[in-house]
Order: structure tokens, then C-alpha cells, then sequence
């Protein structure tokens, strides 16, 4: 490999097979002669001037309805939004998603980039002393390892945050659009509403008149510590559960109803014969009559 231009050869060969090197259980964190060694506190500096590159989820929210402007008009056309609301609302979050992993993608490849600069010594040292491009492609990504799994770890986390919070944009968006009055609790209603993510028509009403309102919490996924993060119902509140989740068993829908909520999933999940007949299970296309009745 000494005929090799070790840089140029690095940066193509990582983003070539990273994701496979990375997969390899065999992969083990070590120190490396000369490799940059520092803290986790400069670590987290590092990776987090890289992650505020992502757009906020408002910017990438508003991206997303863009391209659906352009690619599948009929998603936002209001007749359309009140008979297929559960298509709309699993095309918006989707579109929205896919585009925050785009951004994400470009992240950790300027993490490559900026590791790769800042090891060149490394890099030309590995170059000369593996026999073959597999090798020397495996010892970098043992080099690397460390930071992608904090890379990752640190993602992971504003990917979960990002999610939930482009989901409940996506409902509160195609609500206002059907001509449905909404709003997100904030300062002294959210300290009384704590985990409701929506309230229909308004914040005031749902305090002072709580049964003339409706009480909404929009959760993307239904997972293990589900009951964590829905609200705590009071008698005369009416809860909607809002999920896009693909998986729902007999026993959580049965715990949903004990705890006096209305939960919406998505049509083809509503269709099996373990669920179509709990009438406290309902199709999201159901939800806008649901509320304007």
C-alpha cells in the first residue's frame, strides 16, 4: 500500500464500508499509538457543533410540506385531509422523517471528514503498515469506533426527540387545515395539562369548560413505557390517543380502555380481528368527525 495516497484513499474507503465494519461484533474500543485521544466533555463539543447543522424540526417540517406541495398536492387539500386523515398524517411525518435522516447522514459524514483531517499522521502510519486495503479500512473503524458510537448515542437521542416532535406538528398542522381550532399547551395551562400535546378548541376552554374540549396526545410509537408518557385522564376529560405505530396487541388495547381513552391507529391496523370490533380502537381517518361531532 505504500504507492497509496493515504487521505484521499481513507475518506472514500470509510464512507464505502463504515456501516459494515461498524456491524461487526468483533470491533473492540483500544488505544492506538499517536491516535487523537480527548476528553469526553471536548467529545461532546465536537459532535455537537456537528448535530446543530440539522435544521430545526420547524425548518424541516416546513421542507417537508414543500415537497409535498410539489409531489402529492392532494395530501393537503382539506376535502381531502377529512376522509383520509390517517393517510395525510402518515405521509407528513414520514416525508418529514426521511428528510431528517438526510441531514443526518450529511452530519455523520462531516464527522468522518473532520476525524479524518484531524488524523492524518494515523491515517499515512496505518497506510504504510496494513497489507491490505480490508485491513487498513479495519483498523481505521477501530480507530473510530469510539466517536461513532457516541456519534450515534448522541443522535439516537434528538432523532427520539425530533420524531415525537415533528408528529404532534404533523397533527396540530392537518387539524387547522380541516378547519379544526387547536392549540399546544404553554406556560400556566401546561403545568395543569402536563402531558397532553393538544387541546381542542383552546387551552382556556379545556381549563374552565373541560367538557366541551377535547384532550389530545399524539405519540408516534407505542412502546414499552408507553403509560409514561400519556396523561392521566380526569373524569371529565375526553383523551384521544394518536399513534402511527404499527403494532398494537390485544393486551395494551385492553389497558388503553381501563384507563377511559379513545385510541386512534392507523386503518390497517384497525382492519385486524383482534381489534376491529374494541370500539375504543378507531381509525385515524375517523378522528375529524370524531372531534366536529
Amino acid at each position: 500500500m505504500n504507492n497509496i495516497d493515504p487521505i484521499p484513499f481513507a475518506n472514500k474507503q470509510l464512507k464505502r464500508s463504515i456501516h459494515t465494519y461498524l456491524n461487526n461484533n468483533k470491533f473492540r474500543q483500544r488505544n492506538v499509538n499517536n491516535s487523537s485521544v480527548i476528553s469526553l466533555n471536548e467529545l461532546d463539543k465536537k459532535l455537537g457543533s456537528i448535530l446543530k447543522a440539522i435544521p430545526d424540526i420547524e425548518d424541516i417540517f416546513s421542507e417537508s410540506l414543500t415537497n409535498i406541495k410539489k409531489e402529492f398536492p392532494k395530501i393537503l387539500e382539506p376535502s381531502y385531509i377529512q376522509e383520509n386523515f390517517g393517510r395525510c398524517l402518515t405521509t407528513l411525518e414520514k416525508t418529514a422523517f426521511n428528510f431528517y435522516l438526510r441531514y443526518q447522514k450529511r452530519s455523520f459524514e462531516s464527522l468522518i471528514e473532520l476525524w479524518v483531517s484531524e488524523n492524518k499522521g494515523v491515517i499515512e502510519k496505518l497506510s504504510q503498515k496494513c497489507p491490505t486495503p480490508e485491513k487498513f479500512a479495519e483498523e481505521i473503524c477501530n480507530l473510530f469506533y469510539p466517536l461513532i458510537q457516541r456519534m450515534e448515542f448522541r443522535a439516537g437521542q434528538k432523532r427520539k426527540a425530533r420524531g415525537g416532535g415533528t408528529f404532534q406538528m404533523a397533527v396540530e398542522y392537518l387539524l387547522r387545515k380541516i378547519e379544526i381550532p387547536c392549540e399546544k399547551p404553554t406556560g400556566k395551562y401546561a403545568k395543569i395539562l402536563k402531558r397532553i400535546d393538544l387541546v381542542v378548541p383552546d387551552q382556556k376552554t379545556a381549563i374552565e369548560r373541560p367538557d366541551q374540549a377535547f384532550f389530545v396526545s399524539a405519540k408516534r410509537t407505542l412502546r414499552e413505557r408507553w403509560k409514561q408518557t400519556i396523561p392521566e385522564r380526569k373524569p371529565s376529560w375526553r383523551v384521544f390517543l394518536i399513534t402511527i405505530d404499527e403494532e398494537l396487541s390485544v393486551e395494551k388495547a385492553d389497558e388503553i380502555n381501563s384507563l377511559g381513552m379513545i385510541l386512534y391507529i392507523q386503518d390497517k391496523l384497525k382492519s385486524k380481528p383482534s381489534l376491529k370490533r374494541k370500539s375504543w380502537i378507531r381509525n385515524l381517518s375517523a378522528l375529524p368527525k370524531d372531534i366536529k361531532n
